[in-house]
């Protein structure tokens, strides 16, 4: 009997100690898989994220609980070894209004994804303050804003590395995407991506906003002050439709070293803007139909192989007040100096021009421009180069540029003072022009943005 009871005993021994490591093996195991992000994804009551976001571990997938949110103002911060994920319970679930503000302080590696913002009426719907590597992606923001200076999403105070992407920005009443450049802690907001958006329907300022005429930028690089610092920011495969806003800036560039390339504008009346600032590359972007085309100031920019298609001035390099030399804070327009334009393709019907140097607005005129290697295609009432007569030839170089004119009738350049061989001419065309394909020219992947 003795030995019956030892062997029992000897036995509950044993299955307590395996059920004990069946237990710590559980554990383990559920405390690996939430370390690698794997347990933390949760639907979690919007008065809860703060918490659950400051908690989250790298790779979590945090779901916000689907309703409208009115006035609500959070402030997030994470900033883990890998991202992590922020998006409605079901997609398009999860909607802010009223007074609402989503900040990033602090923080990066974040994924912020699937959210819808309607007619938002603080001054920013988005904040990115001090934070990198956040991604804004395949949000919708509807007529946000109620100021043509306030913001939808404003980047600052030391935010780079950051994504705004695949979003929508329809109706908007303010500027949709602003990077802040103003004073010393704004020097750093560099090198942020601005990719595959869709801006559109944006009306006048002054149908708007009663008496004013400026603002409403779809994208806003700098405010004037310091445009010498470099941002680095790159706006590509974005696409702009039915826009007015100021009525000249689609893109408003207003510092150095930013890359404008790959995107399709069509039906607005604005542009692409180099406001001030230098070193600007504005390549591979498709402009059909809208009025301004690109303005340039500023030094060392490229303008490059893009398809132009009736803008009332395709490319435009106005007169300025500002010398090139002058500090970057003087206010007005700086001087040019030292452009390359080239290789571009440019159709110009009816009353317009395809290229303008100069013009009677103000007294300073550019310097060392080259015009070189540009396709022009215009029909009998259009002009291909518009070069004002006080500009003197040595300041702008034409090389290998070609006009294609659909009739005889059309007038030679404004200024006669070209030789032959700096412009060449194929005349009497009149059937069809021969314009090539925007697809030859540029990348298909632009036409996937429609």
């Amino acid at each position: 009997m003795q030995i019956r009871v030892d062997y029992l005993l000897s036995q509950m021994y044993l299955d307590m100690k395996i059920f004990k490591n069946v237990i710590s093996f559980f554990f383990l195991f559920i405390f690996i898989n939430h370390a690698s992000g794997l347990v933390y994804n949760t639907v979690i009551p919007i008065g809860e994220l703060r918490r659950a976001v400051s908690n989250a571990n790298p790779g979590d997938t945090l779901y916000v609980k689907s309703g409208e949110y009115r006035d609500l103002k959070i402030t997030l911060n994470y900033f883990g070894k890998d991202r992590i994920f922020i998006m409605p319970e079901k997609k398009g679930s999860v909607t802010f209004s009223g007074n609402s503000t989503v900040i990033f302080e602090k923080s990066g590696r974040i994924v912020f994804s699937g959210f819808k913002f309607n007619e938002i009426q603080n001054s920013s719907s988005v904040i990115l303050y001090n934070s990198s590597e956040i991604e804004i992606n395949q949000n919708s923001f509807f007529r946000c804003g109620r100021n043509p200076f306030h913001t939808i999403v404003r980047i600052h105070n030391g935010s780079s590395q950051n994504i705004i992407s695949d979003n929508v920005f329809d109706g908007s009443l303010v500027m949709s995407v602003v990077i802040v450049l103003r004073d010393g802690e704004n020097f750093d907001n560099t090198r942020n991506k601005i990719i595959r958006n869709t801006f559109k329907n944006i009306p006048a300022v002054s149908s708007v906003y009663k008496g004013q005429t400026n603002g409403l930028e779809a994208i806003q690089l700098g405010q004037g002050e310091y445009s010498d610092i470099s941002l680095f920011t790159q706006i590509s495969g974005n696409y702009f439709e039915n826009i007015t806003g100021d009525g000249s800036e689609i893109i408003s560039s207003k510092s150095s070293n930013n890359i404008i390339s790959g995107n399709f504008f069509i039906n607005n009346n604005s542009g692409i803007t180099l406001r001030s600032g230098d070193n600007v590359l504005v390549s591979n972007n498709y402009l059909e139909r809208t009025s301004q085309g690109i303005r340039i100031f500023g030094s060392g920019h490229r303008i490059v192989n893009n398809y132009i298609v009736d803008s009332d001035i395709a490319i435009q390099i106005p007169s300025t007040d500002i010398a090139f030399q002058a500090p970057s804070k003087a206010s007005g327009y700086h001087q040019q100096n030292n452009l390359e334009v080239k290789e571009n393709y440019i159709i110009s019907r009816g009353d317009r021009t395809a290229i303008s140097v100069g013009d009677n607005r103000r007294k300073i005129n550019p310097l060392n421009v080259s015009l070189k290697n540009n396709h022009i295609y215009i029909d009998e009432s259009a002009r291909d180069f518009v070069i004002e007569k006080g500009i003197s030839l040595n300041d702008v170089a034409l090389r290998g540029n070609i006009s294609y004119r659909q009739s005889n009738s059309v007038s030679k350049p404004r200024s006669s003072r070209f030789r032959p061989r700096e412009l060449k001419y194929v005349d009497n065309l009149k059937g069809s022009l021969p314009i090539p394909s925007p697809q030859k020219i540029i990348s298909n992947r632009i036409f996937e943005l429609r």
